[in-house]
């Protein structure tokens, strides 16, 4: 086994008197490539031993406790298992001898033992196999222990440093440290209270410099604004001056010595006036610059006389009611309604209100029956759906039964909000989704709860299109950058502002469908990488025996994962259809987080987007996959109804 694909750290705790075993033991595992410490000094009188054994656990991802009635004697042995519990290190305890009636530190009691000691009937227990056990032991959540480690020593280094902020995280390390935490596996050490100290103060100081940063440009801006009009009005003084010159040396033409002296000054001003426009334009050109920094400052703080401008948007939304019979039963579950428990539980979504970004929608499909289904378009092609990839994802959001199949994970859901920004072809401009999701999370004061994503930019396809075609492939690879940033921060601007003016929403998007078998793309659509849009993973049924699977053209980096493959849906004229994709898995998100929202306002009268989030959060399976299912992959877990 090479030592340089485990690096994990172990200590392991002993009593003098087991130290042959001991010694044989941290040999087998040094073999084995994980990192072991043990204290091999005797205590002597008057020794700071605890600082001594205490460094050696804190720099440790895992403790062996090495059980026996000797150490079950042991103060010393004692005092290291509840450092080791202190610190939130993950404990096995390795069984050498039975104890008999001796008790059993109170920690270690409830854990199950990795067994080394004799069979009952005294033949010895193979070590090999004993071994096999507790690498088994060892490697379970390998990864996010010695993220454990590592965080704990930067706590450890920020707290010694008197908390001081340059030794906070920052950057792309406190959306990780976020993750990790999210992503506590079910039998891992709990987080300590100093590193949710350090991730707590960490996005506080995050913020403080993003509120900081607003302020100086908006101080900058009003700079600048400032100049604009003092330059403005030096011009137009020095018009009125030149003006005045002309007329006095018209009025005192006759006496000569005037005329020359006034023509001297007209020269001089005129001149001056040349200079001051020269220096204008330079200051204007300088100010037209600027404005393209203070881009970040106009989307955060949301100018919606950018977004709002055009005809699309100021046209009024057209409200309908769905002419469709309501349906005669509540029908049987379909897959993707049973893997996230919606039909385990009385909630429906009632009172919720859910808005699709995509193709529009069949308004007289028997799906809707009953809604009130309000139509925005920003495609230039007017309401409806001839693509038909809008009402399948509203029916898998919030549809009626259909067909004898309850086809909607939050069926209860009276109000849908469609904004279509994708025509009959199936493109769409990529300026359009912002202006489209910022008019949805604006609609009526903001009432909108829940935003489904139906499509986005994909970056990688399209680089590896300019690619092969081989002509100006710097150019069009440039282009498809540039218009990444500029959708992902006004993405970005968009969300911040609705969270920061009101309750928010969430906004789910689809992963994006790039990946290939023996590939890992990673999630690259601006709109689900902006910060405040939580990014789906399709989860497959393939192999359920052992459990889900991610669908092999899932993109891996997502948030979260729903089910994506086969999933049935209403199509454009009525009947039923099944559709595979990571958008599929967007919409069984979005109606999940329905249910949620309808049960945090009945516990509480009144909920908001990161208090549903959070719940959500806590809720994602990970165990329901398949053991080689990576964290990558699934992100926390499978999406999850609330409890019954």
């Amino acid at each position: 086994m090479n030592s340089t694909d485990r690096t994990l750290k172990v200590f392991v705790s002993y009593s003098r008197a087991d130290a042959a075993f001991a010694d044989e033991l941290v040999g087998a595992l040094e073999w084995a490539g994980y990192a072991v410490s043990i204290d091999r000094a005797s205590i002597i009188e008057g020794e700071d031993w605890r600082r001594r054994l205490g460094a050696l656990i804190a720099d440790a991802d895992t403790v062996v406790f090495l059980l026996s009635p000797h150490s079950a004697r042991s103060d010393i042995c004692a005092w290291e298992v509840e450092e080791a519990a202190r610190l939130c290190k993950r404990l096995i305890p390795v069984l050498v001898e039975r104890t008999g009636e001796l008790p059993v530190p109170e920690r270690l009691a409830a854990l199950n033992y990795v067994r080394f000691d004799p069979h009952d009937d005294g033949r010895p227990r193979s070590f090999i196999g004993a071994m096999r056990g507790l690498q088994r032991a060892l490697d379970t959540d390998l990864d996010w222990l010695r993220e454990h480690t590592r965080l704990m020593a930067r706590a450890a280094e920020w707290d010694g440093a008197g908390r001081a902020e340059s030794r906070l995280l920052r950057g792309a390390d406190i959306e990780a440290a976020r993750r990790w935490a999210a992503e506590r596996p079910k039998d891992a050490p709990p987080l300590t209270e100093l590193q949710l100290a350090l991730i707590a103060e960490s996005e506080a100081a995050r913020q403080r410099h993003e509120d900081q940063e607003r302020q100086r440009l908006q101080e900058m801006a009003a700079a600048q604004e400032e100049r604009a009009r003092a330059l403005d009005e030096r011009e137009s003084a020095v018009r009125i001056v030149g003006r005045r010159t002309l007329l006095g040396i018209v009025g005192t033409s006759v006496f000569a010595l005037g005329a020359a002296g006034a023509g001297w000054w007209a020269l001089r001003a005129e001149r001056r006036a040349l200079v001051l426009r020269d220096q204008q334009e330079a200051e204007r050109k300088a100010f037209a610059d600027k404005q393209q920094e203070l881009a970040r400052l106009r989307e955060l703080t949301r100018d919606e006389a950018t977004w709002r401008r055009g005809s699309a948007a100021e046209a009024p939304p057209r409200v309908t009611r769905s002419p469709a019979a309501p349906p005669a039963g509540p029908g049987a579950p379909t897959r993707a309604v049973r893997l996230v428990g919606a039909d385990r539980q009385a909630y429906t979504g009632a009172g919720v209100t859910v808005a699709i970004i995509d193709s529009g929608i069949d308004v007289a499909h028997p799906a809707f029956a009953g809604m009130e289904l309000i139509q925005k378009d920003f495609s230039g092609e007017g309401d409806g759906d001839e693509l038909g990839h809008g009402t399948m994802l509203a029916s898998i959001v919030a549809g009626r039964p259909l067909g004898g199949q309850r086809i909607g994970i939050a069926p209860g859901v009276t109000r849908l909000v469609m904004v279509k920004y994708i025509g009959k072809s199936g493109n769409a401009s990529p300026e359009n989704l912002p202006v489209a999701l910022d008019w949805a999370l604006s609609y009526d004061g903001g009432s909108v709860d829940v935003v489904c994503l139906g499509f986005g930019l994909q970056v990688v396809d399209d680089i590896e299109r300019e690619a092969r075609d081989g002509s100006g492939v710097r150019t069009g690879i440039s282009r498809t950058l540039a218009t990444f940033a500029q959708s992902y921060r006004t993405t970005e601007g968009i969300v911040t502002a609705a969270l920061a003016s009101g309750k928010g929403a969430l906004i789910f998007a689809p992963a994006g469908n790039d990946n290939r078998a023996g590939e890992e793309v990673r999630v690259n659509a601006p709109t689900a990488l902006a910060r405040g849009v939580i990014s789906v993973g399709a989860a497959d049924e393939a192999g359920a025996a052992a459990g889900l699977t991610m669908a092999s053209f899932s993109n891996v980096g997502a948030t979260v994962a729903a089910p994506g493959s086969r999933v049935p849906g209403a199509r454009p004229g009525g009947g039923l259809d099944e559709m595979t994709g990571t958008s599929i898995s967007s919409a069984v998100a979005a109606g999940t987080a329905a249910l949620w929202w309808e049960m945090l306002r009945r516990e509480a009268g009144a909920a908001n987007a990161a208090q549903v989030w959070s719940r959500m959060k806590a809720a994602a399976r990970a165990d329901v996959f398949a053991p080689g299912v990576t964290p990558l992959a699934r992100g926390l877990g499978l999406v999850q109804a609330p409890p019954g």
